[in-house]
């Protein structure tokens, strides 16, 4: 039981076995949930919310096809990819969310190059990119 306490606290040790398993425990620390809850059927924005950021995160990190990932959170490949739609056009809340688990899983990562990458074109053509 302890040990599973302590991967909660440090997602870095999940990782190691299972990165998606990580990326789960960061993204339901973030928002609060459970792991459950990410990889549940629930439609409420409470648990959408993290299952996206969870999906987008573990698509940049793993670089898995969307079957692979639809496995992993036991949806089809086309919930992945309306997953992923969804973060590219995410709330700038939702985008701090997710560099701050980015951070959390990777505290080696640049801030900067994770803003970079959860915008989408038009928002980086604004800034003159």
């Amino acid at each position: 039981m302890a040990n599973i306490l302590g991967e909660r606290a440090n997602p870095m040790a999940a990782q190691r076995r299972d990165p998606v398993a990580a990326i789960i425990a960061a993204c339901a620390a973030e928002w609060g949930v459970t792991d459950a809850a990410i990889r549940g059927n629930s439609r409420k924005p409470s648990a959408v919310r993290p299952r996206h950021a969870a999906i987008w995160i573990a698509k940049q990190v793993t670089g898995r096809s969307t079957t692979e990932l639809g496995e992993a959170f036991a949806r089809d490949h086309t919930s992945i990819l309306h997953a992923l739609g969804c973060v590219d056009q995410a709330d700038p809340e939702t985008r701090a969310a997710i560099a701050r688990v980015r951070e959390r899983l990777d505290p080696g990562i640049s801030i900067s190059r994770i803003r970079a990458e959860t915008m989408d074109r038009a928002q980086i053509a604004a800034l003159g990119g």
